[in-house]
């Protein structure tokens, strides 16, 4: 007949190994403070409604005339984009939009819009979203001025 052994942890072990686990699942995020990256995929149609997962990057070196997927940061209004390497502003910046509820009437605030990019030519660029028509951009070496 075969003998096993059973060991019975102390309540102080376990609460150890509990406490590392929930330590390191609550550690798996970056700089909180830091904005997510702005990204863009190649698309012909346009972009589909926002979702949990990040969009692919857009190539170094976007096609003139290609409608990418893009995801526009405004949490403090439109004015300044990051596209392709470069960052942007708006020839007209506009206040920031105010969120507005899903289909199933739930708000839910990223502090991003989706929409389309395309460079029109190589100093100026495009985006489009439904709710704030079209904004055009044109490069800049300033970086974008935080929020007031």
């Amino acid at each position: 007949m075969r003998s096993t052994t059973i060991h019975q942890r102390g309540p102080a072990a376990v609460l150890g190994a509990l406490s590392a686990f929930l330590l390191a699942a609550c550690g798996t995020g970056g700089d909180p403070g830091a904005a997510p990256p702005t990204s863009t995929t190649a698309s012909s149609v346009p972009a589909a409604p926002p979702s949990s997962a990040p969009l692919s990057p857009a190539p170094g070196e976007p096609v003139i005339g290609t409608r990418y997927a893009y995801d526009l940061y405004v949490h403090c209004g439109i004015e300044f984009a990051a596209f392709a390497g470069r960052t942007w502003k708006a020839e007209q910046p506009l206040p920031e939009p105010r969120p507005t509820p899903d289909e199933r009437g739930i708000t839910t605030y990223t502090g991003y819009l989706p929409g389309t990019a395309v460079l029109v030519d190589r100093d100026t660029l495009e985006f489009a979203n439904d709710r704030v028509g079209t904004v055009r951009f044109h490069p800049v070496d300033q970086e974008p001025s935080p929020c007031e």
